[in-house]
């Protein structure tokens, strides 16, 4: 099994960036491996600073279920009491917000990657691009 790498994390991260300039949307970006352990970051000039954490926790979400975090949302949908617990045992890193990706190598999950700044449609278009770019 592959791993992810630092020189293909800060690749995902530049393409992310680069998309969101062309978007016109300051936003903060970051990739996570498969612990969710921070491996590239980075905050755009004009992203807001809490949007870090955002990015980080939809990052740390994705690679941690493997699951985008928008189908995530759909499924605990109404699970409030369970959610609230994710949340708790992982410091409020748990986030159901668009945006996140689990990283898929060889049918196994490496880590996640996520934007944050936009709408979530927005955050979710960033980060596909970057994949699509760094294939």
């Amino acid at each position: 099994m592959t791993l992810l790498t630092l020189t293909h994390a800060q690749k995902l991260t530049s393409a992310a960036c680069e998309t969101a300039q062309e978007m016109g949307v300051p936003m903060t970006v970051a990739v996570v491996d498969v612990g969710g352990h921070l491996v590239s970051l980075a905050r755009m000039d004009g992203a807001a600073f809490v949007l870090t954490e955002v990015a980080i926790g939809k990052a740390f979400t994705a690679a941690s279920f493997g699951v985008p975090t928008a189908e995530l949302a759909a499924l605990f949908q109404g699970r409030t009491q369970f959610t609230t617990s994710i949340q708790v045992a992982t410091q409020g890193r748990f986030t159901l917000s668009r945006g996140g990706l689990p990283l898929v190598v060889e049918g196994h999950t490496v880590g996640g990657i996520a934007a944050s700044g936009g709408t979530g449609d927005q955050d979710l278009a960033v980060v596909r691009a970057a994949l699509a770019a760094c294939s």
